[in-house]
């Protein structure tokens, strides 16, 4: 099971849906608001009447048929910056 969680990391309601995903054992990915040293790339074809693609985010690529499940919060990458003395979320914090 890997679930794209989109949005801020550090907002309560991603941080409570990733760490209950982590207590469940998913595979998370997680695609924080862009930014100069973050971003995601997104591929898409088609075989056949097939959607297929992958979504790569800090060197990790996974394709988009292992996606199960995903909860979006998206906000515009320019109204958001990390707090100073905030780090990134891990599913282990």
């Amino acid at each position: 099971m890997t679930v794209l969680l989109w949005g801020v990391p550090s907002e309560p309601p991603m941080a409570m849906v990733a760490r209950q995903l982590a207590a469940l054992g998913g595979d998370i990915l997680i695609v924080p608001p862009g930014g100069h040293d973050q971003h995601a790339h997104i591929s898409f074809g088609t075989n056949g009447p097939v959607l297929s693609g992958a979504i790569l985010v800090d060197g990790r690529s996974v394709e988009l048929d292992r996606i199960t499940g995903a909860y979006l919060r998206p906000v515009e990458p320019r109204g958001w910056r990390t707090p100073a003395g905030c780090r990134r979320y891990s599913p282990a914090s």
